[in-house]
């Protein structure tokens, strides 16, 4: 038992939700100093981490879960060659390919990222009734467009 088993073991529910949701399997979440506030989709170990700096912060904490597991999909569509995804091909792209930049803005315009966004914004409005806004006001809005066009059918 570590000093976050609590946190994590809330989270429980919302990763049971998005497995059934997204098709996948549950893989573990550890906390871990990012040095940052953030959370990681760690391809090798199949793993989330979640930054020990916003792990105490249910809302941060469910935002991050969801956004790493939107992650955890895109490399299982890319993996099973799941064509009948809408964004297959950025996907494997970007997965396969890697970062064209390494620039945080630039890296915030990948399709993955976008995705991961939108789908972290649709499911805390659709599931958990929660508003959501990017703190970028023009992000936001591409968040939103990107939802009508690929989540809302």
């Amino acid at each position: 038992m570590n000093k976050y088993s609590k946190q994590i073991k809330e989270l429980e529910p919302a990763v049971l939700m998005l497995t059934d949701l997204l098709g996948l399997e549950p893989i573990p979440i550890k906390v871990e100093d990012l040095g940052e506030e953030d959370g990681r989709f760690y391809l090798n170990g199949l793993y989330i981490a979640i930054s020990d700096k916003l792990i105490d912060d249910k809302l941060e904490r469910l935002k991050t879960l969801i956004h790493e597991y939107r992650h955890y999909y895109q490399l299982i569509v890319v993996e099973t060659n799941n064509t009948k995804e809408p964004l297959f091909n950025e996907f494997k792209d970007e997965i396969t390919n890697g970062p064209k930049s390494t620039e945080p803005s630039e890296l915030m315009c990948q399709y993955i990222e976008i995705d991961a966004f939108a789908y972290t914004k649709y499911i805390l409005k659709r599931v958990y009734k929660i508003d959501y806004h990017h703190y970028d006001p023009l992000y936001d809005e591409i968040l939103d467009k990107f939802i009508l066009y690929y989540y809302i059918k």
